[in-house]
Order: structure tokens, then C-alpha cells, then sequence
């Protein structure tokens, strides 16, 4: 642009109505929804205003933000997968009743990557008729009540304390 230029680098228009902009700072401004078919890099922060549909990842790089498209549905009681609860960071239970157990200490420090101090947490969503229990396993605990109720769903917080899980 020309030294001094205050207008829009772009300004596509459809009966004189603004469909798509860039201004002179590079923003962008679209009027209707973006599709876009490849990989897509937010350097700075984002707003996802009147909802968000997310179909595969969602990951921020440095923090324990990570939404899967497809959890690992269960049926009670079973064991949860590590990966399900330190990845996806959400289980499904989606039929039958009774305890649904943690991993294994070690499995969750082996997949997870964890030591000492690391905390994590998960959702874990009940879509059954009638209330399960969350229960611990080898190395595991869960501090309190475990009950995710019947149509509920709860986010559990955990800990490392150095080789043993304590969840709550």
C-alpha cells in the first residue's frame, strides 16, 4: 500500500455490502463462515462467539487443552483407558451400571509422562439410566465420593504423589 494509506488492503463486496476485508493491520473480517480444508495456526488468542462445532482436535501446544471428536464410549463396570482420561481427557459411559476403575498407577505415569507433583484432570460423562461409581485401581485412589449421577457427567482432579495417583 501506498506510505500513508488508511482504507482496506481488500474489500470484496456483493451489492455494495462488505463480504470479505483485510485492513491496513492485516485483520481479517468475513461475513459469513470460513471452511478451511487444511491445518489452520492461530498465533494469538481466539474468540469462538454463538458456539463452536469441532469435528477431530482440538490441542493448544503448552497447556492440558485437548478435545477429541471421538471418546472411548464404555460400558459399566470396565477400567478406563489411560489415553481416554490423560489424551482425550473425557470417557463416555454409555450403558450398563456399578464401578467403572481408574487405570493402573503405572499405566497413567507411563502414558501420561508424569512425575512427582503433576496434576490432571478429565471428564468422565454418564449417559446411562442409573449412577455409576468411579473407583480406583493399583496405585490409585479416589478421595470421597466417586458417583457420576445417572444423565451427569464430572470432572475429576488428580495428582501424582510420586508413583501413586490420588484423584478426587
Amino acid at each position: 500500500a501506498v506510505n500513508g494509506f488508511g482504507g482496506n488492503l481488500l474489500d470484496l463486496q456483493v451489492n455494495g455490502s462488505s463480504k470479505l476485508s483485510v485492513d491496513k493491520n492485516g485483520n481479517l473480517t468475513a461475513a459469513g463462515g470460513a471452511t478451511i480444508g487444511g491445518s489452520a495456526t492461530i498465533s494469538g488468542s481466539a474468540a469462538l462467539n454463538g458456539g463452536a462445532s469441532i469435528t477431530g482436535t482440538l490441542r493448544q501446544t503448552g497447556s492440558s487443552v485437548y478435545v477429541s471428536s471421538t471418546p472411548q464410549n464404555y460400558t459399566a463396570p470396565d477400567t478406563f483407558l489411560a489415553t481416554d482420561l490423560l489424551t482425550n481427557r473425557i470417557a463416555v459411559v454409555n450403558a450398563g451400571s456399578g464401578t467403572m476403575s481408574l487405570p493402573t498407577a503405572a499405566n497413567l505415569i507411563s502414558v501420561g509422562g508424569l512425575s512427582n507433583g503433576d496434576t490432571f484432570a478429565f471428564l468422565i460423562a454418564n449417559t446411562t439410566g442409573s449412577d455409576i461409581t468411579v473407583g480406583g485401581n493399583t496405585g490409585t485412589a479416589i478421595s470421597g465420593n466417586g458417583t457420576v449421577t445417572a444423565g451427569g457427567s464430572r470432572v475429576f482432579y488428580c495428582r501424582d504423589s510420586g508413583g501413586s495417583i490420588a484423584c478426587y
